[in-house]
């Protein structure tokens, strides 16, 4: 079915409250979510329910026998549209227990994580993620792959706390002392600028944060913490000046190419509470260029075609590794990897295509009718295709051909994080046009970069 897991994360907005303190809870001056987790798979786990909706009177009547609707079918929802109304359900039963109202009950949901209550009222999850393909490139996925968090001991962005022991966490809740404030309650708001906003990687970026607030003549004092996707560089700075403002130069060095959020975050002072702003930055990393010597190439059956060379060249301060594949199992590359070893320095590889020997004589095939189409497949779909071969009666074919097809079903076609690998193409006897893609990725300290380029090779 479709992907689904828990939500987490850190604020780009608000800094991290007083209350949220305790084991695992990150050192990020944001504020973190989720706080408690509760059940909300309506695939896995989900929630049978009776309701009625009269303005849809040709809806199948809800539980009519049973559980089951006038259709004979359940009726089951999933999501916060359960898992919310459940943990209302439990502050209700605290409030019938201490007789009076909850208020913001997260000062005392932590006050109990940080006490002796905490292993009987909450069920912590401590193995699992709740990782999601993403994009190379994209927010928090500079290097492509996947993005989430792990649960662990204690607090984690995947589990909050973990879920709820409803009977000893209502139970407990008046035992603990709520967690006092350390800020004042007036909303501050802060603005942060950087300047400039694009830079080569190992250039300085200089972040201005500014705080002030409409509600009140006085002046905000404190300080700031400067972060940079929710990791803090450098130590908190004072505000001063005339424009209440500090200011942080940002070295980009360890930061991978891509784009990236820089942080202000303002701790708050005795009248005004915390706030937090940020700005979009743009490292643009190492890099480098692809170029074959040829664009087109020729080869009869069962022979080698002409070694094409590829002249890497690096850019942008680029030094490092960059790797070579094609989408064929009959490609080689040599060398591979090509090593830059200086930085914008360059290298070169030979691509070499041989295809499989020709069909023995006088023997049918699909490759020697006209108007044939190369064999384009993936995995395991092209071994299947080399199992039909052998069971086909009295169809006889030369063992190399056919090993040559059964090989892609054992090998994985190599790509770019998060990508989708090209098509494998399987260059037997079939004279025609192939178009194979070669695909480079470079690794230059803690950035990687991709590149493809296409090449045209003739069967005769």
């Amino acid at each position: 079915g479709n992907l689904s897991s828990s939500g987490g994360g850190a604020s780009v907005f608000f800094t991290k409250p007083y209350w949220q303190v305790g084991t695992g809870v990150p050192a990020d001056s944001s504020r973190d979510i989720p706080d408690i987790s509760f059940n909300a798979a309506a695939a896995h786990d989900p929630y049978l329910i009776c309701a009625t909706d009269p303005t849809m009177p040709a809806t199948p009547a809800f539980c009519t026998n049973g559980y089951r609707n006038s259709a004979g079918n359940l009726d089951t929802v999933g999501g916060t549209s359960v898992g919310t109304p459940s943990f209302a359900g439990v502050l209700a039963l605290v409030e019938q227990k201490i007789g009076g109202r909850v208020g913001n009950a997260n000062p005392t949901i932590y006050a109990l994580a940080n006490s002796s209550f905490y292993a009987t009222a909450f069920h912590d999850v401590t193995v699992g993620n709740n990782n999601s393909p993403c994009a190379v490139g994209t927010p928090d996925c500079p290097g492509g792959g996947s993005i989430g968090f792990s649960a662990g001991v204690g607090y984690d962005l995947a589990t909050g706390w973990g879920t709820l022991d409803a009977f000893n966490f209502v139970n407990a809740w008046s035992q603990v002392t709520p967690l006092t404030p350390t800020t004042g309650e007036i909303v501050s708001q802060t603005t942060l600028t950087a300047i400039p906003g694009t830079v080569l990687q190992g250039a300085t970026i200089t972040l201005i944060a500014a705080v002030g607030s409409g509600a009140s003549n006085q002046i905000p004092t404190g300080a700031v913490q400067f972060l940079v996707d929710n990791v803090a560089f450098g130590s908190p700075v004072a505000l001063s000046g005339s424009g209440n403002s500090a200011t942080f130069t940002l070295n980009t060095a360890t930061l991978s190419g891509g784009a990236h959020t820089a942080q202000a975050a303002y701790s708050g002072d005795a009248t005004f509470a915390g706030s937090k702003s940020s700005a979009a930055i743009t490292v643009i990393g190492p890099d480098f260029t692809i170029t074959p010597t040829l664009a087109t190439t020729t080869v009869k059956s069962g022979s080698t075609a002409a070694g094409i060379t590829f002249t890497v060249t690096g850019i942008q301060n680029f030094i490092g590794n960059v790797t070579f594949s094609v989408n064929t199992p009959n490609g080689t590359f040599t060398p591979n990897p090509v090593v830059i070893g200086t930085v914008n320095g360059t290298g070169t590889t030979v691509l070499t295509i041989t295809t499989a020997t020709a069909l023995a004589r006088g023997t049918t095939s699909a490759a020697s009718r006209p108007a044939a189409s190369p064999w384009v497949a993936t995995g395991s779909g092209v071994a299947l295709a080399g199992i039909l071969v052998l069971v086909l009666p009295r169809r006889r074919r030369f063992i190399g051909a056919l090993a040559a097809v059964i090989s892609v079903g054992m090998l994985a076609a190599a790509g770019c994080g998060g990508g989708t690998a090209p098509a494998s193409i399987v260059l037997g006897a079939a004279p025609g046009i192939y178009t194979l893609t070669v695909t480079a990725v470079g690794v230059s300290g803690n950035t990687t970069a991709s590149h493809t380029v296409s090449v045209n090779l003739t069967v005769q």
